[in-house]
């Protein structure tokens, strides 16, 4: 036995009989002196010993004892006894048993001994669950921790949900069992991490958790050692989706909202010299969800961007727990990785600084709490993941010794004045200017919402630019309503990419009306100038408030100006309009030499990223034949698909080869799509004109239209025709009797089809009225066909249906519970003439739906002149017509709203009408659509001396 005197005092080893084969001088001393280098990134937590001779085997294990303070132990750490071995290395020492003051070992070989181990510079991770109600009441921590290395995995159930995701862990496989989860987890080294969250599935406007929020929060601290020193972070995955039946009965207000926040910093205690931070969010109703991807007001160093990211709408599909239901989802997902480097040439050797990281995935369905199994079902999640894992974050250093010096915390935002213009003076129109990206804002009062406040750059980037940012009460109260906000945006030299600002907004339960926050743009820094919108108004919409019975509904103001959008010179009337996902407006149309289209934002501003100055000219044929867009709809990857017709010559030229079905397709920027057809065009191959477009979930493309011929009879001039393309534009083989990819049907006398609406079924319903008759033979064709293009011998007389004396072939639509609504217009000749809106409604089988209006259809006379143009669907099943209102040198757009029984909605505009003005001559209002939240938007032909393209959106 040898007892240690001195610094080693409290050492004792016990050698037994037969350990050593020679007489061997043993000594003890507590000293770090020669030892060998800890390993990268860590440090010693207690006492270290030289147990001499160094590389002494024994042939039976010694017994050591060593002092022990367990004081100096981190808290939360568990004790170990570290040992070098031959080679240098350290290896804890299996076996060790800890006392209050000492540790007893067993060892076969004398080195240098560790006590209380190797501790590591792990990060340092805080994280935090929540959950938000239906009754919009603030956010309920359910779990809050701060935990230093080892493996982080925690997980919480919000409630009750879905589960169309699976959730992959580090260890392990989450699968569904109807329950919403948050979910974060981090490796021990912090170089990789990710965070999780599902909307739990319960009733908005109720205390049922509707939201849930995974936060995480990451610190560790380095010191650099060298001066070719380098730091990065690659961000590999992220995502957000969304998926819903098309039967929920949530108000159209109601949405399922998404988001994703990353936050990266590096900081001294004195400098903050690195900042990124973005948002990405995924929002929307109806199965229409609209994307944003924005960056904090502050980064040095723009996180991402939109085209960073790929928008992908999955058909409908039938869930196996919820069958027959169908649901559709749509995923916003970083394309690749993206990968930062800090610039650390600013440090010296030797300094010390902190990466910190804070992310968050958030999940809200205020669309939930209806009956999955009656197909009543939605579901939203939001997934930052971890690349060596599954993919998501990842950091990776050199030159770099990570400390366990407790990290500062950050020293906040310091602007960095941008430098004086050079040579000056300001303002230099290479900077660019700064304004905000639109006159008007909103966001939801609920505690889980974020408003989305833009402030953009253009005309040039040229230097750093600032500007300040500044709140002021509208009708809302600083301190009750929102926090007041005097801030800095900042963009670097050479970035334009546009600026999120957050107004933190204060959730209450009080049921008041919509307030105003009033935003403005000043001091222009560096050498940028402010552009001309530099004021804009934040809308707080208000949960709270009751169903807004007998509230009179009016044009919505923050939509172009005073609601209204135009553009003059280029359009007409014979248009179509389509949305698209992100809340943009397509019109087509309105010209008879070409295809024409135009792109509007989705504040009603002209998109001028969008082909020239925010319009497209395509010559379908050549020469100057006629030729005609008639029809628009919006591919799930955005692609434009354009249908009207072309006069270039058809085959076989038996049946008036004047005309001929054309269809163009556009990618998101407005330029032909080369995959498709012949350099993005397809005519030449379907007799007639198309006038309606319609995408199946699978990507084909159906067209309906009429193709004319010489009469015979006297009274039979044109017949249905259908056509169906592949996604490249070549005929479907699939499709019609003959597999043509094309088909002609004679419903009796002159026939068309303007109208196309795709069933979940696969099903295709046809409606329209022959072009050009007059009162007396007037009548409707509608025909259901099977998806192979056979007549569905279940709807009306062998699939097909004609309405002899009644005109409601101008628009279609599919209700929820099959029935369909046709709209058109009810003629009086004898005098005094007078025209007036004609609804009528049709059971799943063709026949009339005597429970609508009078017997299955009503008839309104909102003007002595009022034409239907088109009809679109509210969420809560009423039923809006647009159309034109009277026939005169100023007729003007007419909109009207119904009930779900044919009864006219006294609620909506003046008695149930509104009517729309745009230049004091005449407009025509042909195209109807209501947006994901509820408003509605009417397009068609605006005239100020010449004809154009216009809009009116109009409050739900």
């Amino acid at each position: 036995t040898v007892l240690g005197t001195g610094a080693a005092a409290g050492v004792r080893i016990v050698v037994p009989p037969g350990a050593l084969a020679t007489d061997t001088t043993i000594a003890i001393e507590q000293t770090p002196a020669g030892s060998p280098p800890l390993p990268n990134g860590f440090s010693a937590a207690g006492q270290m010993f030289a147990l001499t001779p160094h590389g002494t085997t024994f042939a039976v294990p010694v017994t050591v004892t060593l002092p022990f303070n367990a004081a100096s132990l981190p808290a939360g750490r568990a004790p170990e006894l570290y040992k070098s071995n031959a080679a240098g290395q350290w290896e804890p020492v299996a076996g060790a048993s800890f006392g209050p003051d000492n540790v007893t070992a067993a060892i076969t070989g004398f080195s240098w001994v560790q006590v209380n181990g190797l501790l590591r510079s792990e990060p340092v991770r805080t994280w935090e669950f929540g959950v938000y109600r239906g009754n919009g009441s603030a956010q309920q921590t359910l779990g809050r921790a701060t935990q230093v290395g080892g493996v982080l995995e925690q997980i919480v159930e919000f409630g009750r949900g879905l589960g169309l995701v699976d959730i992959i862990g580090l260890t392990q496989t989450f699968p569904d069992n109807g329950t919403a989860r948050g979910y974060i987890f981090g490796t021990p080294s912090g170089v990789t991490y990710g965070v999780y969250a599902e909307a739990p599935f319960g009733r908005n406007g109720s205390t049922d958790p509707v939201g849930g929020i995974a936060r995480l929060q990451q610190t560790q601290n380095f010191i650099k050692l060298s001066a070719n020193a380098s730091l990065s972070f690659t961000l590999t995955a992220a995502s957000l989706s969304a998926a819903e039946s098309g039967f929920v009965r949530a108000d159209p207000a109601d949405q399922i909202r998404t988001e994703l926040y990353l936050e990266v910093e590096a900081y001294t205690p004195i400098r903050m010299f690195f900042h990124t931070a973005g948002g990405a969010t995924l929002a929307g109703s109806k199965v229409i969800f609209s994307p944003d991807v924005w960056n904090y007001r502050f980064s040095r160093t723009p996180l991402w961007k939109r085209d960073d990211f790929d928008l992908t709408t999955f058909p409908r599909g039938v869930d196996p727990r919820f069958a027959p239901c169908e649901f559709t989802r749509t995923d916003l997902e970083l394309k690749g990785s993206r990968t930062y480097t800090i610039d650390l040439s600013s440090l010296a050797i030797g300094e010390e600084f902190t990466l910190r990281s804070t992310t968050f995935a958030k999940a809200d369905n205020r669309r939930g709490g209806g009956a999955p199994g009656d197909c009543e079902a939605s579901a939203a999640s939001a997934y930052l993941r971890d690349p060596l894992q599954i993919g998501g974050t990842s950091i990776t250093f050199n030159g770099l010794q990570p400390s366990n010096t407790p990290p500062p915390l950050p020293p906040g935002e310091v602007p960095v004045a941008p430098a004086a213009c050079v040579p000056g003076p300001a303002p230099d129109p290479a900077a660019g200017t700064l304004q905000f990206s639109a006159v008007a804002y909103s966001v939801s009062e609920i505690a889980s919402a974020s408003p989305v406040v833009r402030v953009v750059r253009t005309g040039g980037n040229r230097g750093a630019v600032t500007a300040t940012f500044t709140t002021r009460d509208g009708s809302a109260l600083a301190g009750t309503d929102y926090t007041a906000q005097r801030v800095s945006v900042f963009f670097a030299d050479g970035d334009d990419t546009p600026r999120g600002v957050e107004v933190p907004i204060t959730a209450d339960a009080l049921v008041e009306a919509d307030e105003t926050v009033l935003l403005s743009l000043s001091e222009p820094g560096g050498c940028a100038a402010l552009g001309a919108q530099t004021t804009a108004v934040l809308t707080i919409q208000s949960d709270d408030r009751p169903p807004p019975i007998g509230l009179p509904t009016g044009i919505d103001t923050t939509f172009g100006i005073a609601g209204k959008a135009t553009l003059e010179r280029f359009g007409g009337d014979r248009s179509g309009l389509a949305l698209q996902g992100d809340g943009k407006l397509v019109m087509v149309g309105g010209t008879f030499t070409d295809f024409i289209l135009a792109r509007f934002n989705a504040d009603g501003s002209v998109d001028r990223s969008f082909g020239v100055d925010g319009k497209v000219t395509t010559d379908m044929g050549s020469g100057l034949r006629p030729e005609e867009a008639l029809a628009v709809a919006i591919q799930r990857d955005g692609k434009i698909v354009v249908a009207g017709y072309t006069g270039i010559d058809a085959t076989p030229p038996a049946r008036d080869p004047s005309e001929t079905f054309a269809v163009a397709r556009y990618n998101a920027d407005g330029s032909l799509d080369s995959s498709f057809g012949s350099g993005g065009r397809v005519s030449n191959n379907v007799n007639g004109r198309a006038f309606a477009v319609a995408i199946q979930p699978d990507g084909k493309i159906v067209l309906a239209g009429e193709f004319n011929f010489e009469s015979t009879n006297g009274s039979d001039f044109s017949d249905v025709t259908l056509a169906r393309l592949l996604p490249d534009g070549r005929l479907d083989p699939g499709f019609g009797a003959t597999a043509s990819g094309q088909l002609a049907i004679d419903l009796g006398g002159s026939n068309s089809a303007q109208n196309i609406v795709l069933q979940p079924d696969g099903a295709i319903v046809v409606s329209g009225k022959p072009l050009g008759s007059s009162a007396a033979s007037n009548h409707t064709d509608i025909a259901r066909f099977r998806a192979d293009g056979s007549l569905d011998a279940g709807f009306g007389i062998g699939g097909k249906l004609k309405l002899p004396g009644v005109n409601v072939g101008q628009g279609l639509l599919r209700q929820s519970d099959g029935r369909l609504v046709l709209v058109g217009t009810a003629l009086q000749i004898v005098a005094p003439p007078t025209s007036r809106f004609l609804l009528m409604r049709l059971n799943t089988d063709g026949s009339t739906d005597a429970s609508f209006g009078t017997a299955g259809t009503a008839s309104t006379a909102l003007a002595e002149h009022a034409t239907a143009g088109g009809v679109a669907l509210q969420a809560d099943g009423k039923l809006v017509v647009a159309g034109t209102r009277a026939f005169t040198a100023n007729a003007n757009f007419i909109i009207a709203r119904y009930n779900v029984d044919g009864s006219l909605d006294g609620d909506f505009g003046n008695a149930g009408a509104l009517s729309v003005d745009f230049f004091g001559s005449p407009d025509i209002g042909e195209n109807v659509l209501v947006q994901p939240d509820g408003k509605i938007v009417v397009g068609g032909q605006a005239r100020k001396a010449v004809d154009g393209y216009g809009l009116v959106r109009i409050n739900p």
